[in-house]
């Protein structure tokens, strides 16, 4: 079998391919690796989708260094969460430095460095995730607080991610400013305006989704009575047309209406989209700009958020009622990697540290993360793997207790799973045994 040989250094390869990437890999010049670091950088910073969680999960290289931290939200980070990340990224160095050597330790610290600085630089929301490894690069900002920490694994720390898109359903904002009405989009604290055309968001997998039972109105149109009238029903005839345009394009969703009252009355009356409304705001201002908007319609979105997470724990109280969960991570990893799980639920704050111990999911848990061969959060690898296996998975709070419900505490086992009804057995009885 015929080999290639790298023509700049001894290495050997099977295939010629295998030489071309090496070579754009390997032997970059300085000038060329900044170059390319630079474009890296600036594609970092970019807002998180499911589209780009995906690729964050399947990332594997070993090390990758999570920096997760809660921020201020501002146009610029804080100096006080500035000196708080610095500390952070000291903290990986250190234990970068007990597991690389050499150029690779280097490398990875230049990265690392650039990195820091990049989010120290820009915008922050509630909390901000920096990963990097040899070959990938993010920054993230999350509308959700985590918990402050310093993982190195060999794969991202990325269910901050996850719960961050979970827990922040996507939604759509229509502005009907008399005869010039307006889209936007947004997931958590970001929004942005949608023109006809251009700024397409993907929202074909939102698992998310599955939770909102969207119906459609079709309402019949009375005739103008006046000019004003005229006017008014103009504006929600061409608002519709575009959420038609919309809808048809990506995907239905919620809907928050702002606008004059009449406007706003006359919509939810007339218009084919009023059975998508989720609230409205009755506001008299011409042309608000995008961070007005976010501000007016704050308390519907903050409802829509909790209506999801009210759904996931009567889920998750239903499997509870017909005793068809099974309680903790040794329980659950093995059933997760038997593609035996119906559902899986984790608790928002729960966190192990262990080694697994082969292939079959049997774990061993450490109390110290940072000892060496140890993945800082098992928790986290459940998730991506129940996520590629396409298991439902929810975060929850095992803790919430919302007015008129008792929900289930049962933060000893921090993870529950529904197993498949043909799987069941008397290995994976109900149970409440602690990880």
């Amino acid at each position: 079998m015929s080999v290639s040989h790298c023509p700049l250094c001894p290495l050997i390869f099977q295939f010629r391919t295998e030489v071309e990437d090496h070579l754009r890999n390997d032997h970059r010049s300085r000038a060329e690796e900044e170059a390319a670091f630079g474009k890296e950088l600036e594609g970092a910073p970019h807002d998180l989708t499911w589209l780009r969680l995906r690729a964050l999960q399947s990332a594997a290289s070993d090390p990758s260094v999570s920096l997760l931290l809660d921020t201020a939200p501002g146009a610029m980070m804080t100096s006080l969460d500035a000196a708080r990340l610095h500390r952070l990224a000291r903290k990986a160095r250190q234990r970068l430095s007990l597991e690389v050597r050499g150029g690779d330790l280097s490398h990875l610290e230049h990265r690392l460095a650039r990195a820091v600085a990049a989010a120290e630089g820009g915008p922050t929301d509630c909390g901000i995730a920096v990963l990097v490894s040899a070959r990938q690069l993010a920054i993230v900002r999350l509308p959700l607080e985590p918990k402050e920490r310093v993982v190195v694994d060999p794969t991202f720390a990325t269910r901050d991610l996850f719960d961050a898109l979970q827990s922040s359903p996507p939604y759509r904002v229509a502005v009907l400013d008399p005869g010039a009405p307006r889209l936007f989009e947004g997931c958590g604290h970001s929004l942005r305006e949608i023109t006809e055309g251009t700024g397409v968001l993907a929202t074909e997998a939102l698992p998310a989704l599955r939770l909102w039972g969207i119906g459609r109105a079709v309402t019949g149109r009375a005739e103008s009575r006046t000019p004003r009238l005229h006017r008014l029903q103009a504006t929600v005839d061409m608002t519709d047309e575009l959420l038609d345009m919309r809808s048809a394009a990506t995907a239905v969703l919620p809907l928050v209406i702002v606008g004059p009252p009449r406007v706003v009355s006359l919509f939810r009356r007339r218009s084919r989209h009023g059975a998508d409304v989720i609230g409205d705001v009755r506001h008299i201002q011409r042309r608000p700009s995008v961070h007005e908007i976010q501000r007016l319609v704050g308390p519907a979105v903050e409802s829509l958020r909790r209506r999801f997470a009210d759904e996931r724990i009567a889920q998750l109280e239903r499997a509870e009622s017909k005793q068809e969960l099974a309680w903790g991570i040794k329980t659950a990893l093995p059933a997760v990697l038997a593609g035996q799980v119906e559902h899986l639920w984790v608790g928002r704050d729960y966190m192990v540290p262990a080694r697994t111990l082969g292939g079959d999911g049997i774990l061993q848990i450490i109390d110290d993360p940072e000892t060496p061969g140890v993945v800082d959060d098992i928790v986290d690898d459940l998730i991506e793997i129940a996520v590629s296996k396409g298991t439902p998975t929810d975060i929850v709070d095992f803790n919430a207790s919302d007015p008129g419900r008792a929900c289930p505490d049962r933060a000893e086992g921090g993870v529950a799973v529904q197993i498949r009804p043909a799987a069941a057995g008397p290995s994976m009885t109900p149970s409440t045994t602690a990880a």
